[in-house]
This record gives structure tokens, C-alpha cells and sequence, in this order.
């Protein structure tokens, strides 16, 4: 009679427990999915592969460093999840634009394949420097929920420059 009541008090507080763990994965979730506080912030350090931020790609175009990406060809991109649809995105890329290239980055658009707005990017030689872009997502292209950015340095393959990246920042609001 006792190992009954005791078995069933361990199943119980099991029971319990699995619930409470299960409330807490679906808030979790929701929290995620829906971001209630109304914004999103990634960063993400471009040595390794991030969870919410994709690239840069293609591989053939880039050099990875255990610091930083050299760009070599020219353009690169990068995907960003979004968790829900936003209005605006800032974007800061630290960077090292060394012989002050033309640069420009940009968000892909949703009006034809190769539609995108570009900001032209400022850069010391031999500094890095970070950079703040802003984007009005509402004509964003969005597949799976992710949003893709380009950099685009026309004709770094004919030159001896380079242009590295080493952080991506990224808040939705």
C-alpha cells in the first residue's frame, strides 16, 4: 500500500514537471516566433557559423580567417532570419575597406531577381571601421523567413585590395 502511494506521487510530480517543461518551451517558442518586446537583435562574429545569421556566400568568393572574411569576387551575400515580418532593419558591418574600393551594401528586394537598394559603404584604409545601414523591409524579399543582404565590389577580382568583414549586427523593428 505504501510503494502505491508513493508511485503514484512520483508519477504525479513527474506529470507535473513535464507540464510546467512543456508551458515553458511553448512561452519560449512564442516569445521567438511573435517577438512581443517589438524588436530582434543578432550579432554575430563572422569566424564561425551563426544560428541566425547565414553567410557569406558563395564559398568560392570569399576567404575565411579565424578572425574575419575576406571578400575576393564580387558579390557576396548573407541571410538573416526574421522571426515575423518587420518594418526596419539596421544593419552595422564592421569592416576594413584597406584601398577605399567602391563598395556598396544592400537588401534584396522583392521586385525582380536582381533587384536590390544599395547604400554605399564608407571605409578608412587601414582601419576598420563599423557602419550603420538602414532598411525599410516592406518590399524585402522573404523566403523560408530569411532576409538576404549583398556587398558588391565591382572588379576586386583585377585588383590587389581587400575588403574584410569580421561582425554583422542586425536588429528588426
Amino acid at each position: 500500500m505504501k510503494r502505491e502511494i508513493q508511485l503514484e506521487l512520483v508519477y504525479k510530480i513527474t506529470k507535473t514537471i513535464l507540464l510546467i517543461g512543456f508551458v515553458i518551451i511553448l512561452v519560449f517558442l512564442f516569445w521567438q516566433k511573435f517577438a512581443p518586446a517589438g524588436e530582434v537583435v543578432y550579432g554575430h562574429d563572422l569566424s564561425d557559423q551563426g544560428k541566425f545569421i547565414f553567410g557569406l556566400y558563395p564559398v568560392g568568393r570569399i576567404i575565411q580567417s579565424s578572425e574575419w572574411q575576406k571578400i575576393i569576387g564580387e558579390p557576396v551575400y548573407f541571410d538573416v532570419y526574421s522571426p515575423r515580418k518587420f518594418k526596419q532593419a539596421t544593419v552595422s558591418l564592421r569592416y576594413l575597406n584597406n584601398t577605399g574600393l567602391d563598395a556598396k551594401f544592400g537588401l534584396k528586394l522583392n521586385v525582380n531577381d536582381w533587384s536590390f537598394y544599395m547604400i554605399k559603404m564608407n571605409g578608412l584604409p587601414d582601419k576598420f571601421v563599423e557602419q550603420e545601414f538602414d532598411f525599410d523591409l516592406s518590399s524585402a524579399e522573404r523566403k523560408n523567413n530569411k532576409i538576404r543582404f549583398v556587398v558588391a565590389v565591382p572588379g576586386i577580382e583585377k585588383t590587389n585590395s581587400d575588403l574584410l568583414i569580421d561582425n554583422v549586427r542586425v536588429k528588426f523593428k
